[in-house]
């Protein structure tokens, strides 16, 4: 009896000290759930530097669960907006044309306002190990990779000569692709059919033909006989448009009646509807402030969102905002 006692006393005073110290030790941050509010950035390519457009980014937590996602614009930039509380979160981004690549997100990479700013590149997929497919769905697949919600892309809207070309700026809300037996592609945005012809989507840093680009997945020479351009010239681009919705922090709902404006110049001011929207043109590069005046005493009035312009005409920056009600502890 004796021999036990001693020996569970050095037991017990073994492990007394270790077990304290796992008290007090703090927990590797890796592990530890932490908030993100905005996850931003660009991605280029490692092979020239140049922005890459329509790479799919996601913020995932450590059992695989999407938070949030977005897609690059024409300028390679990436916005995930209200990520929230995040356990052992990762960040990939993937693409048919680059190699994918997941990075995991520690609390290192946090600012001081809980957001993270991240500068990626990605290397190139060569031709020869791309995945050869010639099932029937490839060419509606793949022309479906150059549009998505929040994006943009050109419309030729007269194209009977060189001279007399116009076009129109359209915001993707919705896209849907087919195609026959014969292998011709349908198109539908925003419910209603288009021309895949006159669709001239982002592309290495310009608006290029659609059907040119797919021209290896058929064996028409439509776009050859068509004589369009096969990039729009810069005299058909609008000006870099900024848009985005106004949205509640908790429900997600959009708010309508808020101001906003742009370097808080009360002459070009834009009030959101029902469906919380706003939308400007900027023909200037540069750094510009986007400000909100919320209506009423429901909400706080949130910081300003400082962004970058980097092309007077063609590109687009999708922005959405959300406002915190006064009585919430957020």
């Amino acid at each position: 009896m004796w021999y036990n006692f001693k020996s569970n006393s050095i037991y017990k005073i073994f492990l007394y000290p270790i077990f304290i110290a796992s008290l007090v030790s703090p927990q590797s941050k890796d592990w530890i759930e932490f908030q993100v509010k905005k996850c931003s950035g660009t991605l280029t390519t490692r092979f020239d530097g140049s922005p890459i457009y329509a790479v799919k980014v996601s913020v995932l937590s450590g059992n695989k669960e999407v938070k949030d996602s977005a897609f690059t614009d024409l300028e390679g930039n990436f916005v995930l907006e209200h990520v929230g509380y995040v356990w052992k979160p990762r960040i990939k981004f993937e693409s048919p044309d680059y190699y994918n690549k997941t990075i995991l997100l520690k609390q290192k990479h946090l600012n001081s306002e809980n957001e993270i700013e991240l500068d990626i590149t990605l290397d190139p997929i060569p031709d020869e190990k791309k995945p050869i497919t010639f099932d029937k769905g490839t060419i509606a697949e793949r022309a479906k990779t150059f549009f998505h919600e929040g994006g943009i892309y050109y419309s030729l809207t007269s194209n009977n000569k060189p001279y007399e070309f116009k076009s129109e700026r359209i915001i993707i809300n919705s896209v849907s692709t087919d195609q026959t037996e014969k292998n011709k592609l349908l198109l539908w945005i925003n419910g209603s059919e288009v021309n895949p012809l006159l669709c001239y989507v982002p592309q290495s840093g310009r608006f290029e033909n659609l059907i040119a680009i797919l021209a290896g997945y058929t064996d028409e020479t439509e776009f050859e006989d068509s004589l369009l351009p096969r990039y729009l010239d810069d005299s058909l681009l609008e000006p870099t448009l900024v848009f985005g919705k106004v949205l509640d922090s908790e429900t997600n709902e959009p708010v309508a009646g808020v101001e906003v404006l742009i370097d808080n110049e009360s002459k070009d001011m834009r009030v959101t509807g029902r469906d919380g929207r706003f939308a400007f043109q900027v023909g200037i590069t540069g750094e510009i402030a986007l400000n909100l005046r919320p209506p009423g005493k429901k909400y706080k009035i949130p910081a300003t969102s400082k962004l970058i312009v980097k092309n007077s005409k063609g590109g687009w920056i999708q922005t959405n905002q959300f406002l915190i009600r006064r009585d919430s502890s957020y």
